[in-house]
This record gives structure tokens, C-alpha cells and sequence, in this order.
């Protein structure tokens, strides 16, 4: 390859390249500018993100703790139960 081909090679890259990176350039301004005129802020979308990840941390938590309080009367309400349908057919077969 002769260095004139060679040059005109590596010029298109350079333009090429030069082009790209202006055209992505562009675009992310335009669309960062566009998301701030709507309302858009990334600082305050990531604080809400973190805010409801820990409400539902939480209520995650609280489900458990309610769960497990659950399951340590059950036997209690299933002998309440059993003894509320003894009752009514106890009364209602004398």
C-alpha cells in the first residue's frame, strides 16, 4: 500500500471517528436536557429508589415477624375452633 493510500486511510478513520463521537456527543446532551426539562433528575429518582427498597425491606420484615406470630397460635385458634363446632353440635343434638 502506497503512503498516499495509506494516509487517505487513515484520514477517513480520523474523520469517521471525529464524526461518531460528535453525533454521540449531541445525543447525550440532547436527551440529558430533554430528561431535566421533563422533571427528570437521576439524583432524586436514585434517592426514591433507595427509599422504597427500605420500606419494602421493612415491610418484608414486619410480613415475617406477623408470619411467625401466625404460626405460634395457631394451635390455640385451631383448638378455639374446634371447640366453637363441638359446642354448636353438642347444643344442637340434645
Amino acid at each position: 500500500m502506497s503512503n498516499f493510500a495509506t494516509f487517505a486511510v487513515v484520514l477517513t478513520l480520523t474523520i469517521m471517528g471525529s464524526i461518531t463521537f460528535t453525533i454521540l456527543g449531541v445525543v447525550h446532551l440532547f436527551t440529558k436536557n430533554a430528561l431535566k426539562k421533563r422533571g427528570f433528575h437521576p439524583n432524586i429518582s436514585q434517592q426514591t429508589y433507595q427509599q422504597l427498597q427500605t420500606d419494602l425491606s421493612k415491610v418484608t420484615d414486619d410480613l415475617s415477624d406477623i408470619q411467625y406470630e401466625l404460626d405460634a397460635i395457631r394451635p390455640d385458634i385451631q383448638q378455639l375452633e374446634f371447640l366453637k363446632y363441638a359446642n354448636e353440635n353438642g347444643n344442637g343434638t340434645e
